[in-house]
């Protein structure tokens, strides 16, 4: 029992984590469109970190 709850939560979490990155990195993009170089620095650095 306790395992599964275990089991859920987890999902739930990196669920929560992965929404939060694609906001993020959404973010990210939308901030640094004015700044072409650091996008893609950024973004390589998300993906890397992903």
């Amino acid at each position: 029992m306790f395992l599964i709850l275990k089991e859920t939560v987890a999902t739930k979490l990196s669920s929560m984590m992965f929404c939060l990155w694609t906001m993020m990195e959404k973010f990210l993009q939308v901030v640094l469109l004015r700044q072409p170089l650091k996008q893609k620095f950024y973004l390589n650095l998300f993906r890397a970190i992903k």
